[in-house]
């Protein structure tokens, strides 16, 4: 055989058996370019380097190597001056996870992205909410495919109450904190949450309304104000039998009620006067 041709690659074909030129052992030209597989059978060929002119010299790529073919492997060994070639057995085993990974279906391990930085979407202000109100807070992980175990607290249950997904729930009025941390990277962020006072009840009045608390029938029960919008004769049910006639933008402070009956308070007029007011004696 001629001297190498560097513009050619050599190979042997390794389907002896079924391929005479694998039979015949014969090294296989093949243009640089073209697929590296044998004329005659279309099997993949095992590249021959040296000087094909001299034997002892030649050297067959891939002898004695096991490739793994979805648990059964192709043994290439030296036989002769050929090749042979034979599947063995082989043992699949479980994908081996280092720490910080996560294995695959396919085998492939991939590593855990650490956490960051954890951001509330909702800390940009205060949360206000009023007593039964629900709430739903988001974060955000950095950077991008992050990903860790997360945990809510709430720094007064008796406040607001929070649920591993981050619902909060306000309970009664007053301040607490909300706060999420990350199991692993030990990151944290919070959000104050104000549960508002109820509004005073508005209750009608013969005179104009009343703006505070009230028993179960509706009624104004417990102290707040009574704001006057029309004229009106009260009767302040004392022995002496006395009225007092009140005027629009007239108010009383610090108004007692108890079951809907005014039982004592401040009269301030609207040029500024007061006068306290008791009912009945």
């Amino acid at each position: 055989m001629a001297k190498k041709n560097p513009n050619v690659k050599y190979g042997r074909c390794n389907n002896i058996g079924n391929c005479s030129k694998a039979n015949a052992k014969e090294i296989i030209e093949i243009p640089l370019g073209e697929d590296f597989v044998c004329p005659e059978c279309g099997g993949a060929l095992s590249e021959v380097v040296g000087d094909p002119g001299t034997k002892s010299k030649m050297v067959i790529i891939g002898v004695a190597a096991v490739v793994v073919l979805g648990g059964i492997g192709l043994y290439l060994g030296l036989s002769g001056g050929g090749t042979t070639a034979k599947p063995v057995e082989t043992e699949q085993t479980d994908p081996v996870t280092p720490p910080g990974g996560s294995p695959t279906g396919n085998g492939v391990v991939e590593p855990v992205v650490a956490v960051e930085a954890i951001v509330i979407k909702e800390t940009e202000k205060d949360l206000q909410l009023a007593a039964g109100d629900e709430a739903q807070l988001t974060v955000e992980l950095s950077p991008i495919g992050a990903s860790d175990k997360l945990s809510w607290t709430s720094s007064d249950d008796a406040v607001a109450t929070v649920s591993e997904s981050g619902l909060v729930t306000a309970v009664k009025a007053g301040r607490a904190t909300v706060k999420v941390s990350t199991s692993e990277s030990a990151k944290s962020a919070s959000v104050d949450v104000t549960v508002k006072k109820d509004a005073p009840a508005r209750i009608n009045l013969p005179y104009g309304y009343f703006e505070g608390p009230t028993n179960d029938g509706g009624k104004p029960n417990g102290f707040g104000i009574a704001y006057v919008t029309k004229s009106y004769s009260l009767d302040l049910k004392n022995r002496d039998k006395e009225t007092l006639d009140l005027k629009p933008g007239d108010k009383i402070m610090n108004a007692k009620f108890k079951d809907g009956n005014l039982q004592q308070g401040e009269l301030q007029r609207k040029d500024g006067t007061r006068k306290t007011i008791q009912i009945g004696g």
